[in-house]
């Protein structure tokens, strides 16, 4: 269904949470390239993965509920986002002939008191119900064609530092080796140290890991090239 195109990962380091998404969106029937990850209250980092409409009614909601909450924790604002998701679902699913599934899927990251405590991460399912993520998770369109990479990559005791070069090069391996059209644009990392704020890794740094990870990428491609 057009506007489910996304790639979303969220990871659980041994310094903190990171979330770090692709910025290729549909538009009508245009590629554009949006930012998907946001902040819904200071300190919390949340990304949709769903059709691009009713994403943009989610992040309108959050932030409305949230403000108006004015929430002490993250566990009130991940109460607040079960809410608009399953909302959202029971609202729409009928109209639109989905089932539910994969309908509207959401990472959530932030300190447990806001500004201060340990990072965490959850995963917010299209029924309203969340998960705490204890390792690592890939969701949106994408999926398939990331979590193989990121499962290989992934070991216990990562750094936040060293899941977003990996999460960098997942990200790209699908654009550049064009294994999905519907992937794409630089990608957008927060990380999310333990009892310290979030952070938007900034455009600077996102051009040194793309950088650093083109090598890798080229490698790949020329190993799948001598074998056709």
């Amino acid at each position: 269904m057009i506007g489910t195109l996304t790639i979303i990962l969220g990871a659980r380091c041994k310094d903190g949470v990171l979330i770090a998404a692709d910025r290729r969106i549909v538009r009508g029937t245009e590629y554009e390239e949006e930012e998907k990850i946001f902040t819904p209250v200071e300190g919390v980092v949340a990304a949709a993965s769903g059709l691009t409409g009713i994403m943009d009614k989610f992040l309108k909601a959050v932030e409305a509920g949230a403000t108006a909450a004015r929430v002490q924790s993250l566990d009130e604002v991940i109460s607040g986002i079960e809410d608009v998701t399953a909302g959202l679902r029971e609202r729409y699913e009928k109209r639109l002939g989905e089932d539910g599934k994969g309908f509207l899927e959401v990472l959530v990251g932030g300190l447990t008191n806001l500004s201060s405590g340990e990072a965490e991460i959850y995963h917010v399912l299209p029924q309203g119900y969340a998960e705490r993520i204890k390792r690592y998770l890939v969701i949106g369109h994408g999926e398939p064609y990331v979590k193989p990479f990121v499962k290989a990559l992934y070991r216990e005791g990562i750094t936040c530092e060293e899941m977003a070069r990996i999460s960098t090069f997942a990200i790209l391996v699908v654009e550049r080796l064009e294994l999905n059209s519907t992937v794409g644009g630089k990608p957008q990392i927060y990380t999310i140290i333990d009892n310290q704020k979030a952070i938007e890794l900034p455009e600077s740094r996102i051009d040194d890991l793309i950088k650093e990870t083109e090598p890798n990428i080229k490698r790949i491609y020329e190993i799948l090239k001598n074998e056709k």
